[in-house]
C-alpha cells in the first residue's frame, strides 16, 4: 500500500537544495530502495540499477528542447538501443531521481512537485508465481537450428553464433513493477533495468553483462562468455567450475569475445587485460575477463562510435559479427531490445549493459528471453538446457523442475 512508502515527498525534509535555471535539485538522506516506489507511479518509469546498487530513476520523458546532461552535473540521461541497431534513443526526463548509497538527489522543474508523478490510489496484491509457459521455438525446431548453425561453422562461414529462445505466458494479476521488485531480490551481480519501449510495452532485464563503463577517465570493459550451472552442492559446483575452466569449447567461445574487445579498444588508449575469472550468478557461473583502457580523452561522439563498434558483441551475436547477425536475422524474429543496450550517461559516469535475460511485458502478456552461444562442439540438448538454466535464474515460477525439459516436445510454437 502507498502508505507504507517512506519516500520523502516534502521538500522541507531535504538537507540541501540548489537552483539552476528552470530546475531545482534537492538532496536527502534516505536508506530506502527506489524499486519500492515503482508500482505507485502514474506512468511507466525509466529505471537503471548498477551492480553496486546505484539507482537512477526518470519520470516523464522530455520530447523537445532536450537539456544537455554532459553540461549539467545535476542531470543524467538514459541510452537505449535495440539489437538490430535500428532504434537508439537518448532519454532525458522531467523528474530525475538518483540514489548513491544513502544519498538521494531529486532534480525537477521549479513548477513541479515529484508527488505529481505518483498515483496514491494504486494498490497491488502480492506477486503470483507464473506457470503454463509456451516455448518458442519448440525443441525440435531448436535442434534443427543448432544443427544448421554447426554446418555453417564447419564450412568456415562463421565460428560462433548466438541463438535465442523465449517463453510466453500470462502475467496473471501481477503488477509488472511488483514482479520486477520480487525478481530483483535474488539477482546478485546483475544490472536491473526497466523502461517503456516505443511500442508502449515494458522491457525489463536482469543482466550480468556490461558493454562499457567510464569513470575517472578510465574505460572498463568485460568479456563474459562460457557457461556452466551453479547449484547448492559444493562438490558439483566445483566439478562444473573445473569443466568451465578446462573445456576447449568454452575457452574458444570466451576468447573470441576477449579478442574483439581488445582489438576495438586499442585505438582509444592503453589497454590492460585482467586475469580470467569465474563470475557466479544465481544458478549460473561464467568465464569473465576484465579489460581496462586509460583514455586519452572522450566526448559523446567518440562514445557513440565505441558503442556502435562494440555492439552487438560476440557474446550475444557471434563471430564474425556481420555473418552471425545475418544468420540470426534469417532464422529468428526481430529481437527488439533483447540483446540490445540500456544504461545511464552523466558528465562524470557512463555505464551501459547488454540486455540478456530479459522480459517483455505487453498488457498482461509476458515474454522471457535467453540465449546460448553455438560453436564447434556444441550440442543442441546441452545448449537448450543452458538457456533453461538462464531462464530459471530470473523467473518466479511454480514449477522449477520440469518446466523447461527438452523432453517436452508437445509444446506449441509461437510464430
Amino acid at each position: 500500500m502507498i502508505r507504507d512508502l517512506t519516500f520523502p515527498f516534502n521538500k522541507r525534509e531535504a538537507h540541501s537544495s540548489e537552483m539552476n535555471g528552470s530546475r531545482e535539485s534537492y538532496t536527502f538522506n534516505w536508506s530506502g530502495d527506489l524499486k519500492t516506489i515503482l508500482p505507485y507511479l502514474k506512468d511507466d518509469p525509466y529505471y537503471w540499477e548498477s551492480k553496486e546498487g546505484h539507482q537512477y530513476l526518470g519520470l516523464a520523458k522530455i520530447t523537445n528542447h532536450l537539456p544537455d546532461p554532459l553540461k549539467d552535473e545535476a542531470l543524467f540521461y538514459f541510452y537505449s538501443q535495440d539489437f538490430e541497431g535500428k532504434n537508439s534513443e537518448q532519454i532525458v526526463c522531467e523528474c530525475q531521481i538518483k540514489k548513491i548509497g544513502n544519498q538521494l538527489k531529486i532534480s525537477i522543474s521549479k513548477e513541479k512537485s515529484w508527488a505529481d508523478y505518483f498515483d496514491f490510489n494504486k494498490t497491488h496484491q502480492e506477486p503470483i508465481p507464473l506457470s503454463n509457459f509456451i516455448e518458442s521455438p519448440i525443441y525440435n525446431t531448436w535442434e534443427d537450428r543448432v544443427h544448421m548453425a554447426l554446418r555453417y561453422i564447419e564450412s568456415g562461414y562463421f565460428s560462433k553464433v548466438v541463438l535465442a529462445r523465449k517463453l510466453t505466458t500470462d502475467l496473471k494479476d501481477n503488477c509488472p513493477y511488483h514482479y520486477f521488485h520480487l525478481l530483483s531480490q535474488n539477482q546478485k551481480n546483475t544490472f536491473k533495468v526497466t523502461f517503456p519501449n516505443k511500442s508502449n510495452a515494458i522491457f525489463q532485464s536482469f543482466t550480468p553483462e556490461s558493454l562499457l563503463k567510464i569513470k575517472d577517465n578510465t574505460l572498463y570493459l568485460e568479456a563474459i562468455a562460457g557457461t556452466r550451472p551453479l547449484g547448492n552442492i559444493s562438490s558439483q559446483n566445483s566439478k562444473w567450475r573445473e569443466e568451465l575452466l578446462t573445456s576447449d569449447k568454452e575457452q574458444r567461445e570466451h576468447q573470441a569475445v576477449v579478442n574483439l574487445i581488445v582489438e576495438t579498444a586499442n585505438p582509444l588508449g592503453v589497454v590492460r587485460k585482467g586475469n580470467l575469472e569465474v563470475l557466479e550468478l544465481k544458478g549460473l557461473q561464467h568465464l569473465k575477463t576484465p579489460i581496462t583502457v586509460e583514455l586519452k580523452s572522450w566526448d559523446i561522439q567518440s562514445l557513440n562510435k565505441l558503442i556502435q563498434t562494440l555492439h552487438p558483441t560476440p557474446a550475444v551475436c557471434g563471430t564474425p559479427t556481420d555473418k552471425a547477425f545475418e544468420f540470426i536475422k534469417m532464422n529468428e524474429a526481430a529481437r527488439g531490445h533483447y540483446a540490445g543496450l540500456f544504461g545511464v550517461i552523466t558528465a562524470e559516469y557512463v555505464e551501459l549493459a547488454v540486455l540478456i535475460r530479459s522480459l517483455l511485458i505487453t498488457g498482461n502478456h509476458l515474454e522471457a528471453y535467453a540465449g546460448a552461444g553455438i560453436v564447434d562442439g556444441s550440442q543442441a540438448i546441452s545448449e537448450w538446457q543452458e538457456t533453461s538454466n538462464k531462464l530459471k535464474s530470473f523467473l518466479n515460477t511454480d514449477n522449477e523442475v520440469d518446466l523447461f525439459d527438452a523432453r517436452r516436445l508437445d509444446s506449441c510454437e509461437i510464430s
